[in-house]
């Protein structure tokens, strides 16, 4: 365990693993669940082994299947290994527990339940968990959160929640949009805005978004350190471009209080067993073979803490009462767009020239997201002119052709294919 005093680079780095169940009947992509679903156990013992062998530190978020089928397996990983656990709010199978909890289950997504509902899952989450591991788990994860999930988690004794997904707009239909991408204590009315308040809850990024890149191409999962969406640009593991995301957090931590960076990966992606199938995917032996040699050589990354959530959330509230302010000065990993400067102040996210020239301001107006001007809104006009002649590989104008759910009603209908 981190303590206060242990925990000195602010470069902070962090791998986690959702292990998790799914099934066609409780997905809300039915056609990506195969053989009546289940828990992608050879995916989790390959992540074991691996992150075991290393010694580099991992964290596993698990819904309540895992914590029945693997409740003792994860606790011993706690004891031998120091395995830090956040439970997985979201479902994409079936959760008998949830009747026990007295919630009826519904279409995918937390935002899908009331206030009063919430309480019951989390609550009943957080005393499944303190019996099956002997331990209290205070982090929940998740993506389509609403105010009723911020204040539920607040009353049900959460200190983080983890799934942040920096300037996205509609993938998979969540939207993120305009919110800081470092972790912060969120508004209780705009999960998006930093709060005015001390404390609160603190929400957490779940990749290092490639922020020039994503943020001028309009697209995130092919500009992360999600090992799953670099494979599917990238046959080899992309040692530049992950050096360069590495030193870009380095410098972050120069300038700011610190630097967030989480490897994130599901389970599913690197467990070959058919359980689990995505069409615009590679292959799970491809993503293996990449979060390997990531996580090899993540232990000679001197430059990094790397640890848990859970360490990071007890550093950070040791240090933080309130949301902190950050600046990135972003150079292109592949050398086409100019440098460019982001900050997250209290009241904007803003995006500056090497001059010192607003390109594009997005307001929290006071815990709502307000103006958004248009350099925030015409991404592809804002990229010709700043860089005309800027050009990427012909796989990632591929990949950026892909469309991945850009559908806000996805979720709250249930099951509705991808167009």
């Amino acid at each position: 365990m981190i303590t206060k005093t242990t925990l000195e680079k602010t470069a902070y780095l962090n791998f986690s693993y959702r292990f998790a169940a799914r099934d066609p009947k409780g997905d809300v992509y039915p056609w990506k669940s195969r053989q009546n679903g289940g828990l992608p156990w050879e995916g989790f013992e390959k992540a074991a082994w691996l992150h075991h062998t290393t010694g580099v530190p991992v964290t596993w978020m698990v819904d309540s299947v895992a914590l029945e089928q693997a409740g003792r397996r994860l606790a011993k990983f706690s004891e031998v290994y120091g395995d830090e656990i956040v439970l997985s709010l979201e479902a994409f199978a079936a959760q008998p527990m949830f009747a026990k909890f007295g919630v009826e289950q519904k279409a995918f997504g937390m935002r899908n339940y009331g206030r009063e509902e919430l309480v019951k899952i989390m609550t009943g989450m957080r005393r499944y968990a303190q019996d099956v591991l002997g331990r209290d788990v205070r982090i929940g994860a998740g993506y389509w959160w609403s105010a009723d999930v911020i204040a539920a988690a607040e009353e049900c004794g959460f200190e983080g929640l983890w799934g942040l997904c920096w300037d996205q707009h509609g993938i998979d239909g969540a939207t993120h949009r305009g919110s800081p991408w470092f972790p912060y204590y969120a508004s209780a009315s705009e999960f998006r805005a930093p709060s005015a308040n001390e404390n609160g809850l603190l929400l957490f990024p779940w990749y290092r978004a490639d922020l020039g890149n994503a943020f001028l191409y309009n697209d995130h999962p092919p500009f992360t350190t999600h090992t799953g969406e670099l494979a599917r640009w990238c046959l080899d593991y992309p040692r530049d471009y992950v050096n360069a995301m590495l030193n870009q957090a380095v410098l972050e931590a120069k300038i700011s209080p610190f630097s967030y960076t989480e490897f994130h990966l599901e389970c599913d992606w690197i467990d070959s067993s058919g359980i689990f199938h995505d069409e615009e995917m590679s292959p799970a032996t491809e993503v293996w073979a990449i979060q390997k040699a990531c996580v090899r050589e993540a232990a000679g990354w001197k430059q990094f803490q790397i640890g848990s959530i859970n360490d990071f959330l007890q550093w950070h509230r040791e240090r933080f009462s309130r949301t902190t302010r950050h600046t990135l000065w972003w150079t292109d990993p592949f050398g086409e767009l100019p440098p460019l400067e982001f900050s997250a102040d209290a009241d904007a996210l803003m995006v500056r020239d090497t001059n010192g020239n607003i390109v594009a301001r997005q307001s929290y107006s006071g815990g709502r997201l307000g103006e958004m001007d248009e350099g925030f809104r015409d991404r592809v006009g804002l990229r010709r002119k700043l860089a005309p002649d800027a050009t990427l590989s012909a796989v990632l104008v591929n990949r950026l052709r892909m469309n991945m759910g850009r559908d806000e009603e996805l979720l709250v209908q249930g099951v509705k294919h991808e167009q």
